[in-house]
């Protein structure tokens, strides 16, 4: 029954539903327009500060580019020779475009250059201190406002100091209108309501945004002297408007860059903002108040009608809830038109969770391969309104799928679906155990077919042995075409053993024997008698359990499996060959040889003869593998090695240890001399050419021979001592082979003691450079000098270049030596007159390391010489090992004015093909020449030499010449320069500045 409310109730219940509505809406008009004013005002802010740092950095940006240009142009080599018309070409090729004018003055302020372009009026006079700050700091200057001479235009002046030996020898000054500074803060993003000025460090107004040309020259009102970095201001501008700015000070220029708004356009759409919301807010309130009054009243009629019925009803579903609870499947109720679930018991919700209400959410949770038929079999359902079943997998809340049985009817009122009932009956485990059961009978089948396995049994009472098909194809025992898979071949013990090995036999019946006696498994494996195609013998491996009497313990019968294991072996055994065997030539490897060389050792002492240990190493391979590519290394290596088994053969055995390094162990020695007999076959035979793909190689190899018992009693012992062997074959010159002598050792030792010395002496500065004077016959004069390293060893002494120079290029050691030297060299170049050049050797390793280019310009600009005054000396070394990298490098070098000479011209073996790949400047004949020039056969080469370089335009220098009689001789030969002992021997630096010195004033004389 109903109960009546009191008026007065309502009344208060009405008001208060209208203030639920009333004072949220006000309380968010309120709350809105103070968060669009803080916005508001944070927008403002970001914006200003990031259009001024955009701003200034995009004036920094603009200076430092033009000022970059203008270092660059400073760096002219015309401004060296006082070439004021090339220079004046190279700056309108470089500022044309930008549109500024340059003049070239220098500092007593007379003009040189002027490119008068279209802001080109000459400039103004620069400031006596910034003259002085740029001879000071030797850095660019940047003006203020200033005004042009003649056509009175504004303008801001950028000037560079031209430094040449640390002196100011120009000052390069360039003028740029205002108004280009007026374009950078447009391009920066500075737009109405915003505007932008940029003041100079007195305040003055270079540029602004808008009404730029009337505003240049005025004091700017927001320029701060006394704050060197950024803030605010807010007053008056010159139109009477009231203005707030954001200033920033500009490090690089000292101008102050500022951003401001009209106070006035940023308030008005607040204004307007603020009104429009206290309007809506107020609207808002009245249509609240209207409506919520009857809306009420019909809730509370509504509610009334409702209450009898919902009493009668919750009781008749409680029954119900609790009868579909207590079943076993899941039960849900589906709307007709969507299929949502209305309702659903315990079983359900436990399965599904709280996510499983909606149809599409249940049909989420169906496997991927149910799901289509799924939504088919709903389909069709819907369509006819009649119920269906199907089986199909479900996800329970916790991921889990499991089968269930579905049945879905439809519920009909008045004939039409209006609903339908669903079950779900959980069927997993009746799936899974009917699984199981086929899984588990087909087991052993799918397991044999799998492992290739074949099922045998023996009856030991009857001795027949019946096999599968798989079995007997394993022995080579035919089957029928109408034998199937699950077929039997029958034969006897008898027959079965003339199917195997008889070598394997004895071995297969020991073990069934054991097996018996022990009544345990057995497991072995045997050849069968049939080999496969190319005589390979196929292996079997064979699995067996015994069945024995319980009460007599007798063998009844052995069932087992038969398993072709040739593959397995086959592999194994190329594993094995492979882990002591190398892959690319197929020659033992370093374990091979090291189990080899142990057992030519204990072989020997029990007696057995004499044998040695041969190293080799090849010569120029890298160069074959650089030149022609890795494929045509590996392939020369596989002839190397060819060549080396057909020389060695029978004899004994050659490993290939890595890389060009090989390594021959030589058995059964009548003699010694039978070891070195053999080392020279093995040189004559690497020194005929290989043929790689149309290319012809050649090389060479170096071998150290080490002979058992006398050089060692024990494999380390005797391989450590040919490898010193093979150290001395390559000091003495390659292409030979050396026998281990006593004191090779030592001498082994006291190499690699002096390479420790030397990275010490690199480190702290034990080496100096001595100049040899060359002397220029056409002038008289000393034409350069050659820089020659000297080493003074604290405790050997002066140690002579050809001693450490080598151990340098093999160690690696004369890149930094190398360096050292180009910049000491140029460093005392600095000191002697501009027309002296100095000459650096630089070893073939430097050009095979990255970095000389590099190396060679900081040392020309460390010096501050020109690059034609430097002479880089190289031999023809240098070309074999990648000729072409290597030009192309001495082509780069010789584009920056660096001079390349030959060195030791004619005692390598192609200089004449050289001259034609690389036009170098000077050719160096070699001092063996200058000894022998009263010989006709040399005067004539020299001659010769001589009319090659005067054709080519090449200078010719004779080295070593110690007589007078050798002077006059290399003089009416034509050579150009000489060098040698009879003008000087290699001075100190201080000395070589004396000389140069001394030798101009002679010239001069």
């Amino acid at each position: 029954m109903s109960l009546p409310i009191p008026t007065r109730s309502l009344v208060l219940y009405a008001i208060a539903f209208a203030l639920a509505l009333v004072v949220p809406t006000l309380i968010f008009c309120a709350v809105s327009t103070r968060q669009w004013v803080t916005a508001e005002q944070e927008r403002y802010q970001a914006t200003t500060i990031d259009l001024i740092k955009r701003a200034a950095d995009e004036i920094d940006r603009f200076i430092e580019a033009r000022i970059s240009m203008l270092q660059a142009l400073a760096t002219s080599p015309a401004l060296d020779g006082g070439d004021f018309a090339r220079f004046d070409q190279q700056g309108r090729d470089l500022l044309e475009a930008e549109g500024i004018a340059v003049i070239l003055r220098d500092p007593a302020g007379q003009q040189r250059v002027n490119t008068r372009k279209p802001f080109g009026t000459p400039l103004p006079q620069t400031p006596a201190d910034a003259d002085r700050i740029m001879a000071e700091t030797k850095k660019p200057y940047i003006s203020d406002l200033t005004t042009g001479h003649i056509l009175k235009l504004p303008m801001v002046v950028l000037s560079v100091p031209v430094i040449r030996a640390d002196k100011l020898l120009y000052i390069l000054d360039a003028s740029m209108h205002p108004l280009v500074f007026a374009d950078l803060l447009q391009r920066s993003g500075v737009r109405a309501p915003y505007f932008g000025t940029i003041s100079d460090r007195s305040g003055l107004i270079i540029a602004r945004s808008i009404n730029s040309s009337s505003m240049i020259g005025q004091r700017a009102r927001c320029f701060s002297e006394h704050n060197p970095g950024q803030g605010t201001w807010s007053g008056m501008d010159a139109d009477g408007h009231r203005i707030a700015v954001h200033f920033l000070r500009s490090s690089l220029s000292g101008w102050q860059v500022s951003i401001g708004i009209d106070e006035a356009a940023l308030v008005a759409p607040l204004t307007r903002s603020i009104g429009l919301l206290a309007g809506l807010g107020a609207f808002l309130a009245f249509i609240a108040v209207a409506v919520s009054l009857p809306i009420l009243c019909r809730m509370l009629d509504a509610q009334r009608a409702a209450d009898a019925a919902t009493q009668s009803y919750a009781e008749a579903e409680a029954r119900q809830r609790m009868l579909a609870d207590a079943l076993p499947q899941m039960v849900w109720v589906m709307s007709g038109d969507r299929g949502d679930a209305t309702y659903s018991n315990r079983q359900f919700r436990t399965f599904y969770g709280p996510h499983g209400a909606t149809r599409a959410e249940r049909f989420r949770r169906l496997h991927p391969e149910d799901s289509p038929r799924f939504v088919e079999a709903w389909d069709a359902a819907r369509a006819v309104g009649q119920s269906y079943e199907i089986e199909a997998r479900l996800c329970r809340r916790d991921g889990v799928y499991r089968w269930h049985k579905l049945i879905v009817i439809p519920v009909r009122r008045d004939g039409e679906v209006v609903e339908w009932l669903g079950t779900a009956l959980d069927i997993d485990d009746i799936l899974t155990a009917r699984r199981q059961l086929e899984e588990t009978t087909d087991l052993l089948r799918l397991a044999q077919e799998a492992a290739e396995a074949g099922l045998w049994e023996w009856n030991v009472q009857t001795g027949i042995v019946r096999h599968s098909p798989e079995s007997a194809r394993m022995h080579g025992i035919p089957v029928a075409p109408e034998v199937g898979s699950d077929g039997v071949v029958e034969m006897t013990i008898a027959e079965w053993e003339a199917r195997v090995c008889p070598d394997d036999l004895p071995q297969v019946w020991r073990g069934v024997r054991q097996a018996i006696e022990q009544q345990s498994t057995y497991s072995g494996e045997f050849r069968t008698a049939e080999p496969l195609p190319g005589g390979r013998p196929r292996w079997v491996q064979v699995f067996a359990r015994g069945i024995f009497d319980e009460e007599t313990g007798e063998a009844i019968r052995f069932v087992g499996l038969h398993l072709d294991t040739t593959r397995r072996k086959e592999a194994e055994a190329r594993i094995e060959h492979m882990a002591l065997h190398d892959a690319l030539t197929g020659l033992p490897n370093r374990t091979f040889f090291r189990d080899r060389l142990n057992d030519e050792v204990a072989r020997m002492s029990q007696g057995g003869g004499h044998f040695a240990v041969l190293c080799l190493d090849l010569d120029r391979f890298k160069a074959v593998n650089d030149t022609f590519g890795h494929p045509a290394g590996d392939a020369l290596l596989r002839r190397v090695a060819e060549r080396l088994n057909r020389i060695v053969r029978e004899r004994g055995t050659v490993a290939r240890l890595s890389g060009d390094e090989f390594v021959v162990i030589l058995t059964d020695l009548p003699d010694l001399t039978t070891a070195g007999t053999i080392a020279q076959e093995i040189i004559s035979a690497i020194r005929e050419p290989f043929y790689l793909d149309g290319c012809m190689a050649h090389i060479g190899v170096s071998i150290g021979i080490a002979a058992g018992p006398q050089d060692g009693d024990d494999a380390d012992t005797l391989f450590r001592n040919a490898d010193i062997a093979l150290y001395r074959a390559k000091e003495a010159g390659r292409n030979v082979f050396q026998f281990y002598e006593s004191g090779m050792d030592a001498a082994v030792a006291t190499r690699n003691l002096l390479e420790l010395d030397m990275r010490e002496a690199i480190e702290s500065g034990g080496f100096s450079l001595h100049y040899q004077p060359v002397v220029d016959l056409t002038k008289g004069g000393v034409g350069g000098f050659e820089a020659l390293l000297r080493w003074q060893h604290p405790v050997r002494g002066a140690i002579s270049p050809a001693e450490f120079i080598s151990i340098a290029e093999e160690s690696g050691l004369i890149v930094p030596l190398g360096e050292w030297a180009l910049r000491e060299a140029c460093c005392a170049a600095s000191s002697w007159p501009s027309d002296v050049r100095v000459a650096v050797n630089v070893s073939a390793v430097q050009f095979q390391q990255p970095g000389l280019e590099q190396s060679v310009v900081k040392a020309l600009s460390a010096a501050g010489i020109a690059p034609s005054r430097l002479e880089l000396e190289i031999t023809e070394s240098v070309l074999l090992t990648d000729a072409e990298a290597v030009i192309a490098v001495l082509h780069r070098l010789r584009a920056l004015g660096v001079r390349i000479a030959l060195d030791d011209f004619g005692t390598g073996y192609s200089s004449l093909s050289y001259l034609r790949q690389f036009p170098f400047d000077k050719i160096k004949i070699d001092r063996s020449f200058i000894r022998e020039i009263a010989e006709p056969n040399t005067a004539a080469i020299i001659r010769a030499v001589v009319a090659l370089g005067g054709r080519l335009g090449i200078a010719i220098t004779a080295e070593g010449v110690e007589t007078v009689d050798q002077l006059e001789r290399v003089r009416l030969k034509g050579c150009t320069e000489v060098q040698g002992y009879l003008f000087s021997r290699p001075l100190p630096a201080a000395e070589a500045l004396q000389f140069a010195q001394k030798g101009r004033r002679d010239a001069a004389a």
